[in-house]
This record gives C-alpha cells, sequence and structure tokens, in this order.
C-alpha cells in the first residue's frame, strides 16, 4: 500500500461534496438526454407535417422549401450527436477501493478525492459539448419553424 499521510480533518466532507457533484452532473446527463428525445420527437413530427402529402411546403418556392428541410435536418443530426457520449466517468472505480479495502474509510475517501475530481472535469467537457449540441439544434428547428411560419403567413395573407 502507498505510504499513508495524516488524513486532514476536512476529508470526508470534501469527498462526500465531491460525490453530490458527481451526482448532480449524472442527473443533469439524464435531463439532456431527455431534451434530445424531445427534440428528436418535435424533428420528426415537423418533418411529417412537412413532407406530407397535403403540406402547403409544396406550393413554396424551392429555395424556401430546401431551407425548412435543411435547418431542419441541421437540428436532428445535431440531437442525434448529442448522444454520442454516452460513456461517462464514475470515480472511485470499485476494483481500486476493494484493493484497498482494509484501509480505514476516511483514508480511502482522501486518496480517491483526486479520481472524484478527474471524473468531474471529464464529465464536465462531455456536459458541455452535449449540451451546446442540444441548444444548436434547437436553434435550428427554431429558424426551419420561423421559415415555415413567415411563408405561411404571407400565403395565408397573399390568398
Amino acid at each position: 500500500m502507498e505510504q499513508q499521510w495524516p488524513v486532514p480533518a476536512g476529508a470526508e466532507f470534501a469527498f462526500e461534496v465531491a460525490i453530490r457533484s458527481l451526482d448532480e452532473q449524472l442527473e443533469r446527463i439524464g435531463a439532456l438526454d431527455t431534451k434530445a428525445a424531445v427534440l428528436l420527437t418535435a424533428d420528426g413530427v415537423i418533418a411529417g407535417l412537412l413532407l406530407g402529402r397535403d403540406s402547403a411546403i409544396h406550393e413554396a418556392p424551392d429555395w424556401l422549401a430546401i431551407a425548412a428541410i435543411a435547418w431542419l435536418m441541421a437540428s436532428f443530426i445535431l440531437a442525434l450527436l448529442s448522444f454520442a457520449s454516452r460513456r461517462y466517468q464514475l470515480a472511485p472505480p470499485a476494483v481500486a477501493v476493494a484493493r484497498r479495502a482494509q484501509a480505514p474509510g476516511d483514508w480511502l475517501k482522501w486518496r480517491f478525492l483526486a479520481n472524484v475530481h478527474r471524473a468531474i472535469d471529464v464529465n464536465n467537457s462531455k456536459l458541455g459539448r452535449k449540451s451546446t449540441l442540444l441548444t444548436a439544434g434547437m436553434g435550428c428547428l427554431l429558424v426551419s419553424l420561423l421559415t415555415l411560419g413567415g411563408y405561411l403567413i404571407y400565403a395565408i395573407l397573399r390568398s
């Protein structure tokens, strides 16, 4: 076993705070995955309405129809890409803890605090990427809907 140094008095508290941070990250990941699923569903519904036989988009200028569908497809792709990071860091690793099972609990928590912080850092970058992809996907859907809505208002006023 590594050389044991005295465990600081606040080690257990620091470990518990880090574990709570890791748990909060995993909850945010779940929430973002739910938002991605909602975005995919919205994209699918809008695509079904757009590509249906009775859709007003068939009478729209080609450039407008292409733009609306391109923005919708971009939203769909970005939502799918947000699911790409399906593996997140958890700490401490169970095998490493089991190998040191004879050590006191406060020492173990102090020893593995750095592992928890590394996992939090790795997950933060993945969370940021997932959030950025979803925000961009929602923006693309909004642009697509504004394009279509603007055309539909124009078509109604023109008739």
